[in-house]
């Protein structure tokens, strides 16, 4: 290494005043309005929403793949009945 120093501190980069605003946590108000319990506002934790969401995405594939299933289905069983009639008509023109 040359020696140079990466994280300096510039004493001059520092904001010309303090702010007066009250800190509030990431997780919102302390103060709870009156005849509230608490944890009623709470959105589900990352780990339960994305397993819900994983779930959702498993969800739509297994139905985008039935839907494609049926109409592979319907056109198979489409074309062997034309084939049947043809069959049928073959055989009928023969007797």
């Amino acid at each position: 290494m040359s020696g140079k120093k990466f994280f300096q501190i510039d004493p001059e980069n520092r904001p010309n005043q303090t702010t007066r605003e009250r800190v509030v946590s990431e997780r919102g108000r302390k103060e709870l309005p009156p005849g509230t319990k608490g944890g009623e506002n709470m959105k589900p934790d990352r780990h339960a929403e994305h397993k819900q969401h994983a779930f959702d995405s498993f969800c739509k594939k297994v139905l985008k793949c039935e839907a494609c299933n049926g109409y592979r289905e319907i056109s198979r069983r489409k074309k062997h009945r034309i084939i049947r009639q043809l069959k049928a008509q073959q055989f009928l023109k023969m007797y």
